[in-house]
This record gives C-alpha cells, structure tokens and sequence, in this order.
C-alpha cells in the first residue's frame, strides 16, 4: 500500500498540514487549553516544515534538470524530466512559492524576534528600579493588565485597575497574568504566527493559540481564586478597558474573545478529551509520514537518474575508446 502511497505522498503531506490548519482549532475549543496549546504549537510548526521541505521535494527534479547542475552530478536530464511529479510550469510556480513562503516566514520570525527583543529590553529597564517579581503599577487612569515577556518577565498593571477592582478580583487579575510568564504563552504564540507565515493553510492557528492562551490562565487563576471572581475579574475589567497600545507581545486580560472565555469559565473545568487530541495528533503524525515517504520517492528519482547518467556516460567512454582503437589501426 505504502507503494502505491509514494507517488502521491507529497500531495498526502498538503492534505494532512491543511486538515490540521482546520480541525485543530476545533479540537482546542473542546479540550483542557494546556493541551490544546501544545498541540496547536508544536503540530503548526511540524505542519509548516514539512509543507516548505514537500514544495522544495516537488521542484528538486525539474531544479536537478538544469544543465550545469545534471552534469555536475552526473544526473540523466531525460530521467529527471519522465519522472517528475510536475511539468516544467508547475515546477517552476513551485520553486516561485517556496521562494516567497520562506522569505514571508523569515520576515515573520525577524519581526517575532525584534518585538521580543524590545520586549526584554523593557523588562530589563524595570528591573533596574524595581525587585525582581515586583509589579510594575503604571501611573495612569484607565484600566489595563497585561504581560512583559524577558527575564525577569513583568506584570503592569494600571492605577486604575488597583482602584476599579475588589481585592479578590485584583489577585484574580495577577494570577492570570503570572500564568503567562511561568507558562511562556508568548512562544507558543509566536510559533504559530510563524507557522502560518510559512504555511498558509495553517492560517487559523494563531487566533486559536491567543484563545487556548488566555483560556489557560483563566484556568489557573480560576485554580488559585474561584471561576466566579475570575468572570467577575475579566467581566469588569473588560467593560472599563479602553484601547491602549501595548508592547506587541504583551498578553492583555481582556483582549481575545471575553464572551466565549466567560462562557467557559461558568461551566465546569475542561476535561482532556484525549481522543479529540489525539485526532489532531493523528493528522500531523499523517503529515510527517507523508514527508518522509515524498523524500524517499524524491531520493529514489535521483537514484535512477544518477545510474543512467553514470552509465550513459560509461556508453560514451566505451564509444571514445573504441573510436582511439579503431583509428590506431587504420
């Protein structure tokens, strides 16, 4: 079966990395948010590699037909041409996407990078006129809590939040946002704004690592106070939250889908649904396999092509030497 499979396995590897783009969201809405989180990051970026590697598979023929390449490896052009996957213009178009994806996934990782450079660089800044774990209360009247990622990571938290809300609902407040410190929710973020630059059938992934993210906090800060004080929390602080700019990787209470984190939050605590999770696991395993077998049927054209060139060019060894014979003797 894995046979008939190889041909096809590139395609299989597409069809797996969009299917999981699709279905993961799904799953993380109805799973525990630690899981889906890990899911959704890890698998994105599986996705998103093996899509680049099966688009530089899919051209590697047609790239291997150029003359100064074919005859430095001693490839067969004739052979790399019958056995590619894609034509000359499809294999062409290929080499253009892969192209563009790398340079879009570079230009994301670079931006990805320098905001949190810039973040640790704040963090850093605070740390020289504060203790470290200290919060950071800014001086102003509105109502706002987010994260700093570095090290040390801040908490800020506005005057106005200290003075708007009661003291269980403050330390539900800190909770949420110590869980995205110790938790590191801004990697899990920035991989999969990364992935889906690199692959774009994985474009729902990053709104669903904010959701799974903030929802992971909520469950812990739920864990250390109550779910009632944490809706009461967010619910308040969301009705007197006004739109600030924040550091790019800061991580807001009160920015990602409120109305469907309350909603979680006044039922019972998520169960893991491991067979949920594991369909999701399924499809990137699927995408990985089909990887792997793509870059054996890849491996395999080379192979002939390698032993036709070698024997062509023994065909004309044989020939010149024949010719040198011959002449000699007349």
């Amino acid at each position: 079966m894995l046979s008939w499979l190889t041909p096809h396995a590139a395609w299989m590897a597409l069809l797996f990395g969009g299917a999981f783009g699709v279905v993961a969201p799904w799953v993380a809405r109805r799973t525990r948010p630690s899981i889906a989180t890990w899911m959704l990051s890890a698998g994105s970026l599986v996705s998103a590699a093996a899509a680049l590697m099966v688009l530089a598979l899919l051209a590697a023929p047609f790239a291997g037909q150029a003359d100064g390449v074919a005859d430095s490896f001693h490839w067969s052009p004739r052979v790399l041409r019958h056995d590619s996957p894609l034509g000359r213009t499809l294999s062409g178009l290929a080499i253009a996407v892969l192209v563009f994806l790398c340079l879009r996934a570079c230009r994301s990782g670079w931006r990805q990078w320098r905001a949190l450079r810039r973040a640790a660089a704040e963090s850093r800044e605070t740390a020289q006129r504060l203790p470290a774990g200290s919060l950071l209360v800014l001086p102003v009247p509105y109502v706002d809590a987010y994260t700093i990622p570095g090290r040390p990571g801040r908490v800020v938290v506005t005057r106005g939040l200290v003075c708007a809300l009661d003291a269980g609902q403050r330390r539900a407040v800190l909770a949420h946002e110590q869980s995205h410190l110790v938790h590191r929710h801004h990697l899990h973020v920035m991989a999969g704004v990364v992935a889906a630059a690199a692959n774009p059938l994985l474009a729902r992934i990053p709104a669903a690592l904010f959701l799974t993210t903030e929802r992971w906090a909520d469950e812990d800060a739920a864990r250390d106070c109550d779910r009632a004080t944490v809706v009461g929390a967010l619910s308040r602080v969301t009705s007197m939250t006004t739109v600030v700019r924040r550091p790019l990787l800061a991580m807001s209470l009160a920015s990602t889908a409120v109305a469907e984190r309350v909603r979680a939050l006044q039922a019972a605590p998520p169960r893991p649904r491991l067979l949920l999770v594991a369909a999701g696991v399924a499809l990137v395993l699927g995408t990985v396999l089909a990887a792997v077998l793509a870059t054996d049927h890849t491996y395999r054209i080379f192979e002939l092509a390698s032993l036709a060139g070698a024997r062509a060019a023994h065909v004309v060894h044989r020939v010149g030497c024949f010719s040198r014979v011959a002449g000699c003797a007349s």
